[in-house]
């Protein structure tokens, strides 16, 4: 009997051993790191957000430089938009570098102070005929859209437009130009940015029309269910604050060559 009780723990002891090394073996969320490192995701939109470009972008660099004055560590992988959005809301990752405010969003993300602000126009080809004075003149038009991404909450909730997902802007791009879309909503840093880096021999084909469709804010975002997301928002609005007090902000902007594209008087945290 003593001889089989033996046995029977050591059994016990080894099952208990292989279930601890599975167990810490097992991937943990962004939150249970150690230290002050902060996880991010961008998803690829240059010059906003991008690896291959100097400071991963204009957001990027802005948002990594708040984070080290606010004492963190961030570490930044750039993933494909809607992967991004599950990451951060699952706390697989703490925050998104830039996203847009739309009111379903706001259900399952908690925002930052707006870093920066820049209008949404469309884009269309110049020989395509189109005007508009309200989003009902558009009910005909072929839209080209990025999937999940917003665009401000009227055209979010114009559902009777016709849209059509896409899963990248240079998709988005090549559909206008070869008529397989109309229009496009794009920001003009982005668009511009895009048609003139890798569509150039383009660049003439394209034009922005028409007013705004909606002047947008870039935030900072963090999932609802995040245990530290009210000091780690606290901690970046305050960085942010100072960097616009001390013109950190406009200084970077300035670095990337985009200062047209975000006036300093379009630029306020409210």
């Amino acid at each position: 009997m003593k001889t089989v009780f033996h046995l029977i723990s050591k059994k016990n002891a080894a099952a208990i051993c292989t279930g601890m090394m599975l167990f810490f073996l097992l991937p943990y969320p962004a939150i249970a790191n150690d230290g002050n490192i902060i996880r991010l995701v961008q998803d690829p939109w240059p010059p906003i957000t991008s690896e291959k470009i100097s400071g991963e972008g204009l957001a990027t660099d802005i948002v990594t430089k708040a984070f080290r004055i606010a004492g963190y560590d961030p570490k930044v992988e750039t993933i494909p938009w809607k992967r991004a959005l599950v990451m951060v809301e699952t706390l697989k990752s703490d925050a998104i570098v830039a996203a847009y405010h739309n009111d379903d969003r706001a259900q399952k993300f908690d925002y930052s102070l707006p870093y920066l602000v820049t209008p949404i126009l469309f884009l269309k080809r110049r020989e395509t005929n189109i005007s508009y004075n309200s989003l009902e003149d558009l009910r005909n038009v072929r839209i080209g859209i990025i999937r999940s991404a917003s665009n401000g909450n009227e055209f979010d909730q114009a559902d009777f437009l016709n849209k059509i997902e896409l899963s990248n802007p240079s998709v988005i791009i090549r559909m206008l130009y070869y008529g397989r879309v109309d229009i496009a909503p794009f920001t003009n840093v982005v668009g511009m940015h895009l048609i003139n880096t890798r569509f150039s021999q383009w660049s003439d084909e394209f034009e922005f029309f028409g007013r705004p469709l909606a002047v947008l804010r870039y935030y900072l975002i963090i999932g609802k269910a995040h245990p530290k997301k009210d000091t780690i928002l606290k901690d970046f609005n305050m960085a942010i604050m100072e960097m616009k007090s001390d013109g950190t902000i406009q200084e970077i902007i300035a670095a990337h060559n985009l200062m047209n594209a975000f006036p300093r008087e379009n630029f306020n945290l409210r």
